[in-house]
């Protein structure tokens, strides 16, 4: 028998990711998170957690409570049109946030885990297309007995038959790091690897009832029982199981497969773990996975530097200076000294005891004097304040600038805050990234591989104000596949709207800061440029609120053209000069009043002119 190629080559991945997880202690890591940062011990020690204080916060500020879309058109070929780009991008835009809000997908789980998972190896968010297969309305099947009716029903098959997607979706998957797994190219780039996929428990119901998979006839030989659907990370090899516990691995239920994506021949694979038999193969044209690393490696290949490796040394010696602490707390004691035979033993007695204000009587001076503790040690107190803040430095944590700030000169915490500022804004641009690349995957998918349509909401503009107040509600618009797959390019962004809170106060400083710029210099409210650059400049990103302040900067520098092209008329015009102002007024009135919408009486006097010319 001929070995499938993939034995080797899932076994030099294997070895190859596990080299990477060895060096960066990936599984201590993760005991580190979860509050397990000392060895075997026979009492517990005091540990003070600042890995996972610290990831929960970043979480907070990297998720969003309820994730939304932007798209705008990208231009491309020579044919481009402007206008129909614009129209595409806000269907698609519908359309995609349609896909990431419907409430059964759960999207933010599986992003929350993928987010968690990079701290200690990397992110994997799968984006993929499924489908419920009914046919409620479908044609009468093509059957044997359509070209002889004399055929025995029991002997009666089906040749042909058409079968009707009735419920499609884009699922996301989250994929856990430790079961994912790149060939050993290296390249820092996904697609770059010659090959990358992962493994997973499938029940073999599913494997036998799925139809096109083809499984091997010793493939019974490969189970795994339910109660062991994880049984690789119990037991190495099958030759550590009991003979009990291998007869019940034997009579499982599950079967462990790998999901291989091939960039060579650009096909996907279904293998039954062991011999690699394959089960199903298709072709492909984009990998499926959004993946997020926050550190990448200089020394090549395409797993990345965990975050919390940075973060060992500064944990340990936090949790050890407070350990200290506690046991200088629980080992002294007050001890007194008394001089032979200066206090009776019945004075004696009344020392022992825990009555406040109890007088002892002794024979002479000084007989009883306190032993003083020995002090804990500038040492162990100064120890911890500097780990606290070589953690935060490590970690970019943003508290290091309230305690340094009792420390340190004002200018330098002020340096410290923009350098931890800056460091919040790229990670959280890497993370916009990640969402970016999966809602961009599951527009694509949805362009490609739905065959009905889907009802979306379209995005409506609330800059214009009279079309809301004519009608507030909401517009709905169905939308085929063919309004997806329109040959027209996008971008993709997130909406900083639906943030977290943090997020949101951070929006709301630029914001701020943004209007105060305007409002202080008043020469930017009259041009467009210097208002996209205002923006541009302080991080104000929501092009709505832009192209309405730079309409307003438009309109201003129409009424002064008005202004001074009336002023230059009544210079050319002997004794008008006076009434220049009075009319360039007039003129930036009569621009305004034209960019207003016409009133319910002026609507109906209109149309009775009309009526009225039309029936003469």
């Amino acid at each position: 028998m001929i070995q499938s190629p993939w034995v080797l080559r899932i076994s030099n991945a294997e070895r190859y990711y596990k080299d990477w997880e060895s060096k960066y202690k990936c599984e201590l890591l993760y005991r580190y998170y979860e509050g397990f940062q000392w060895s075997a011990l026979s009492y517990r020690p005091y540990t003070m957690n600042v890995i996972y204080a610290s990831i929960k916060s970043k979480i907070a500020n990297f998720l969003y409570q309820s994730p939304e879309f932007q798209i705008t058109p990208r231009a491309s070929k020579m044919d481009w049109n402007q206008d129909f780009a614009v129209r595409s991008a806000q269907i698609k835009q519908g359309v995609l946030n349609a896909l990431i809000q419907n409430p059964s997908i759960d999207i933010t789980e599986d992003i929350k885990l993928a987010a968690l998972d990079s701290f200690f190896r990397f992110g994997v968010i799968e984006v993929g297309y499924s489908a419920t297969w009914d046919n409620p309305n479908k044609k009468v099947p093509y059957t044997t007995s359509h070209d002889g009716p004399l055929v025995d029903p029991d002997k009666n098959k089906v040749l042909e038959d058409q079968e009707v997607p009735v419920l499609e979706q884009v699922y996301f998957k989250h994929i856990f790091a430790k079961r994912f797994r790149v060939s050993t190219s290296d390249s820092p780039k996904l697609k770059n690897c010659n090959w990358c996929g992962y493994y997973e428990f499938i029940p073999k119901v599913i494997l036998e009832k799925t139809k096109g998979i083809k499984l091997p006839n010793n493939f019974k030989d490969r189970y795994y029982s339910l109660d062991y659907a994880d049984v690789m990370s119990y037991f190495a090899t099958d030759k550590q199981l009991s003979p009990e516990t291998f007869h019940a691995v034997q009579k499982g239920e599950v079967c462990k497969v790998w999901r291989i994506w091939d960039n060579v021949s650009q096909e996907k694979l279904l293998l039954l773990d062991g011999n690699m038999d394959e089960l199903w193969s298709d072709k492909f044209e984009r990998l499926p996975f959004s993946t997020h690393r926050v550190d990448l490696t200089l020394t090549g290949g395409w797993y990345p530097i965990p975050p919390v490796w940075q973060w060992i040394s500064s944990q340990d010696e936090i949790n050890e200076s407070r350990e200290q602490m506690r046991r200088y707390r629980r080992r002294f004691t007050r001890k007194f000294q008394v001089r032979k035979n200066s206090v009776s033993p019945d004075e004696l007695d009344k020392l022992k005891n825990e009555i406040d204000g109890e007088i002892i009587e002794t024979k002479t001076d000084d007989a009883i004097k306190v032993i003083p503790n020995p002090e804990i040690g500038i040492s162990i107190q100064q120890g911890l304040i500097t780990a606290k803040d070589d953690f935060d430095i490590i970690a970019g944590n943003p508290v290091s600038r309230g305690r340094a700030s009792d420390r340190q000169t004002a200018t330098a915490v002020n340096k410290i805050s923009q350098l931890e500022q800056i460091r919040e804004s790229i990670e959280q641009l890497d993370f916009d990234k990640f969402m970016c690349d999966i809602g961009r995957e599951a527009l694509l998918l949805a362009g490609e591989r739905f065959s009905g349509g889907i009802w979306i909401k379209l995005t409506k503009d609330p800059g214009n104000f009279f079309e809301e107040l004519q009608a507030n509600q909401d517009v709905y618009q169905f939308i085929t596949v063919a309004d997806i797959e329109d040959g027209y390019d996008f971008n993709v962004a997130v909406n900083v709207i639906n943030a977290t809170p943090a997020q949101m106060e951070a929006e709301e400083a630029k914001y701020v800061k943004f209007l105060t710029l305007i409002t202080q210099f008043p020469q930017i409210s009259m041009s467009p440029t210097l208002v996209r650059e205002t923006a541009f400049r302080v991080g104000y990103k929501n092009e709505k609120v832009i192209r309405e302040m730079q309409k307003m900067a438009l309109l201003i520098q129409m009424e002064k053209a008005a202004q001074a092209q009336q002023s230059l008329m009544g210079t050319m015009i002997p004794g008008q000069s006076g009434s220049s102002n009075g009319q360039a007024n007039q003129t930036s009135q009569g621009i305004f009043m034209r960019n207003q919408a016409n009133s319910p009486d002026q609507i109906q006097a209109q149309l009775q002119s009309q009526l009225g010319a039309g029936n003469a």
